[in-house]
């Protein structure tokens, strides 16, 4: 006879009810509802899955780490944010940045290849552009590129025109 799942006695059921609403994604409410269903009705694990629409593997693993950790094993990066391989942690990053902000605050221009080149400077080793585009926006940067101009383009016809062009200044 196959085993059925039990968790341990961390929070009682309206308190897990209550977490379950409050999961900030689908990954962290899905956890909770295997805890909730398991602490409401204990079954085999197959049996949740096939009722929950997720698979058994994800069903013993959140009862081992419910049953491990309690609480704790919901909390830091949910699915999709992985920052457990990257270059820098938050603070870090954000101290990095901060140079770049007071240039651009001071009206100086930013750009991405030369963040590149300081990150790249400061960690040892070289990166992808994509890191810093994503670095950037985290946060909460956007991209702002001037009007490109023509490469024949010349200042001083385009003045020259500017002022001989009849309708360019009011007529007085």
């Amino acid at each position: 006879m196959p085993k059925i799942t039990h968790v341990s006695d961390h929070l009682n059921l309206s308190e897990i009810k209550y977490q379950l609403r409050r999961a900030p994604d689908a990954d962290k409410r899905m956890r909770w509802q295997i805890i909730y269903t398991v602490t409401a009705d204990p079954r085999r694990g197959s049996d949740i899955a096939l009722q929950l629409g997720c698979s058994s593997i994800l069903v013993s693993q959140a009862v081992s780490e419910y049953n491990k950790l309690g609480q704790e094993s919901f909390k830091g990066p949910g699915s999709g944010s992985n920052r457990s391989h990257s270059h820098m942690d938050e603070a870090a990053e954000s101290k990095f940045l901060s140079q770049f902000i007071n240039r651009a605050q001071r009206g100086l221009v930013c750009t991405t290849t030369e963040i590149k080149l300081s990150f790249e400077k400061k960690i040892g080793k070289e990166v992808h552009p994509s890191i810093i585009t994503r670095m950037l926006a985290r946060r909460g940067w956007r991209k702002l590129d001037p009007r490109p101009s023509h490469p024949k383009g010349s200042k001083h016809k385009q003045e020259t025109f500017k002022k001989s062009f009849p309708y360019w200044y009011p007529q007085q």
